[in-house]
């Protein structure tokens, strides 16, 4: 299965990989190559090279503690589907995480909504539907949107059609820091709240979407429970 569609051009002359089977073949992720020390990107994540170019050209940067958060959230999203998904899964979660906030890159912005200006610029360059779906409603991404008056354009995209994948994503996202680092759920909170403050859009988006999250990242942990007492 090939996440990258094959009409694909992205910005960067990097990242012509297609094809499921040059994926896995693609080199490992190790973390000296994009991030730094205490990351939550193992060695053994095996990124896919195209996702972490296409994320490493529009945010390394700019927005290079971004890029740490966006491997790092790549890497669990795939250690966790790994455990919890189907096998197919684990290549599309992979590359969701890597790519979930490539809409923060200041010369992506269009609406000001990150996870619809990536999931747009996914789309236009070619990027598999399953992939740009992700991107596009992960954390709750419809939330924001309606705060934003932005549901139109968000409807652009279609949901993802399995609804626990997109509950990996933002497990990967909700456990996470904001330079890769891996933290408790309670503890990304406090930390947005701290950097945004409550009275922020993000502060108000956190306080209607919190139960919904927390949700998400709860029925991904009961899984992960029972992977891990099947392998004990």
């Amino acid at each position: 299965q090939s996440w990258m569609g094959s009409t694909c051009t992205p910005r960067s002359a990097y990242a012509l990989t297609t094809g499921f089977a040059r994926l896995k073949r693609s080199p490992t992720l190790s973390r000296t190559d994009h991030t730094q020390e205490g990351s939550a990107v193992k060695e053994d994540d095996h990124l896919p090279r195209w996702a972490t170019d296409l994320s490493s050209d529009a945010l390394a940067a700019a927005l290079p503690d971004r890029l740490a958060h966006c491997l790092a959230v790549g890497g669990t999203a795939r250690r966790t589907a790994r455990m919890v998904c189907q096998t197919t899964e684990e290549e599309m979660l992979a590359a969701a995480g890597v790519l979930h906030d490539i809409g923060y890159a200041p010369h992506l912005v269009q609406t000001g909504h990150h996870a619809i200006d990536g999931a747009r610029y996914l789309a236009r360059i070619g990027v598999a539907d399953p992939v740009v779906s992700l991107v596009a409603y992960h954390s709750c991404a419809a939330v924001e949107a309606q705060m934003r008056l932005l549901g139109d354009q968000l409807r652009e995209f279609d949901p993802p059609s399995d609804s626990f994948v997109n509950d990996v994503l933002t497990f990967a996202d909700m456990t996470t820091g904001p330079t890769g680092l891996a933290v408790s759920t309670a503890e990304r909170f406090e930390d947005i709240l701290r950097r945004h403050g409550a009275g922020s859009l993000t502060g108000r988006f956190l306080e209607q979407a919190r139960a919904t999250l927390e949700e998400s990242v709860g029925r991904v942990e009961v899984r992960l429970r029972v992977a891990r007492t099947r392998v004990a």
